[in-house]
């Protein structure tokens, strides 16, 4: 389902992972990224929020997708086709 402008772009758009508290994480290739497909954050109960990339500490210039997170103790997981990477992020 679209969720308008502040969300879709004629990018791709792909795995969704929504909280609790109604915020969606969600993977693009828009312009606005590192390269490949970055994870985003946006805050649905904000009608005035704009997507945000999530930085590098999550996303690089590889494909980074299929983000999600536990909001009580703000660890998560993150799927990416980085090669020869370890790495652990956690958003505060």
């Amino acid at each position: 389902q679209k969720l308008g402008s502040s969300v879709n772009t004629s990018a791709n758009e792909m795995a969704p992972f929504v909280t609790k508290n109604n915020e969606l994480y969600f993977s693009s290739d828009r312009k606005a990224g590192f390269g490949g497909f970055d994870v985003f954050y946006i805050d649905l109960n904000d009608k005035d929020a704009k997507a945000i990339n999530l930085g590098s500490a999550i996303n690089s210039k590889e494909d980074d997708f299929s983000y999600s997170i536990n909001t009580q103790t703000s660890k998560g997981y993150v799927t990416s086709n980085k090669s020869g990477i370890s790495f652990r992020a956690s958003m505060a």
